[in-house]
Formats: C-alpha cells, structure tokens, sequence
C-alpha cells in the first residue's frame, strides 16, 4: 500500500526513483510503478543485502523482495 512508502523522491539527472518502504520480515512485498513511453526499468537496487526481481507488464514495472529483518528498506530503480 502507499502509505507503506515513508520517502519518494525522483532524480532526472540520474533517471532514478528512490524511496524508503515499511517491512515486515518475512512477508513479500510489491512495488507497483507506472513507467511513462520513453522510460523503461533498467535495475533495483535495495538495502540491507536484499535480492529483488523486477518484470514489466506494458506500462507497469513492478518489483518484489521478501525483507529478513522489519527494518525499513532503501529502494532504486534506475531507468
């Protein structure tokens, strides 16, 4: 959910969307992002170690990890 999401913020001159989510160990989480025509999901990058995957379905990009501990995750997602 978005309330999830503590900080959001994009770096054009980076082409990079960075954010901070709320975790709970142990359970999957989702970030679902509309990705304009021009843009598309090159990679993510996450805190604490974590391993995340990515898939585009047309206009959306989402991207999926399982956090180990409940501390919050650091995201990037370069376009």
């Amino acid at each position: 959910m978005a309330f999830d999401i503590k900080d959001l913020v994009y770096d054009g001159g980076q082409r990079m969307l960075r954010g901070v989510s709320r975790a709970v160990a142990g359970d999957p989480y989702q970030l679902r992002i509309y990705v304009p025509e021009g843009f598309s999901g090159k990679r993510v990058e996450l805190s604490e170690g974590l391993a995340g995957s990515m898939k585009t379905n047309g206009n959306l990009l989402t991207v999926d990890w399982t956090a180990n501990t409940g501390k919050d995750v650091e995201w990037k997602v370069f376009f």
